[in-house]
Order: structure tokens, then C-alpha cells, then sequence
């Protein structure tokens, strides 16, 4: 689906087209900027996939707002920084407190960090994924 704003130029060949829009099917943001030129920035990560998908059934204004105000494209970048930081975060915290983790550690056993590491990684995607994905 296509979400587009109010607000519309004429681009470079003289078309009229909305200056924001959101594509939820491809997950890409345009901006066509007052000189004609089009920008586009599509998420590729799965929590800004998720969220968006979540958006759309819970609450479809909320992103129709974005779209239309211009915030659309710094929402969804603060929000995929924000929480790759806190995956990243809590995932480090577990790796300096985690006896087993620690243990590997200090038995240079690689594939068993590795092991702990991943679990890690998505026990921490779905404590924040619950709390700032699908929200």
C-alpha cells in the first residue's frame, strides 16, 4: 500500500506527486525534493519491516501522520538505531555476567561463544522487539 502526503510538487518532468511517501509493501520511503530530484531509502532490517507491518494493523493514522508531516524517514532511522543499540547493549551485558559465556571464554572455545552469542542476540530481539517494535 501506498501511503503519500497531502502535500504535492511538480517533479522534473512536470508531474504533480506527493513531496513524502511510504511504500509498506517494499518498505521504502520517497521524498521528491523541490527541484525535481526523488529520494529513496528502503529498510531492509526486521524490525522496521515488523514495525511497519504492526503499524498498519494497529494503527494506520499514526504512519499516515508521519508521512504527512515528513517525519517519516528520521522516525524510522531513530527507530532502527535505537533499538539495533539496545539489542546491542543488552546483548553485552550478557556477555560480561553469563558464568558459561565467560567459561568459553577463558576456554578460547570460539564455537561455544559463538553458540551463547546468538542466543544471546535473540533473546534480546524479543524482549525489546515486544517492547519497541510492535508498539
Amino acid at each position: 500500500m501506498m501511503i503519500e502526503s497531502t502535500l504535492r510538487i511538480y517533479n522534473s518532468i512536470g508531474k504533480v506527486v506527493p513531496v513524502w511517501s511510504l511504500d509498506t509493501d517494499t518498505y521504502t520511503v520517497y521524498h521528491n525534493a523541490e527541484k525535481g530530484d526523488e529520494d529513496k531509502t528502503s529498510y531492509h532490517s526486521e524490525c522496521i519491516r515488523y514495525h511497519i507491518n504492526y503499524v498498519m494493523q494497529h494503527s494506520p493514522d499514526r504512519l499516515e501522520a508521519l508521512v504527512d508531516s515528513g517525519e517519516i524517514k528520521n522516525y524510522l532511522d531513530e527507530l532502527e538505531s535505537r533499538i539495533n543499540a539496545a539489542i546491542d547493549e543488552q546483548v553485552e551485558l550478557w556477555k560480561k555476567t553469563d558464568k558459561e559465556y565467560l567459561l568459553a571464554v577463558a576456554d578460547d572455545n570460539n564455537v561455544h561463544k559463538t553458540q551463547l552469542a546468538n542466543i544471546f542476540d535473540m533473546k534480546a530481539k524479543e524482549a525489546i522487539y515486544a517492547a519497541m517494535v510492535y508498539r
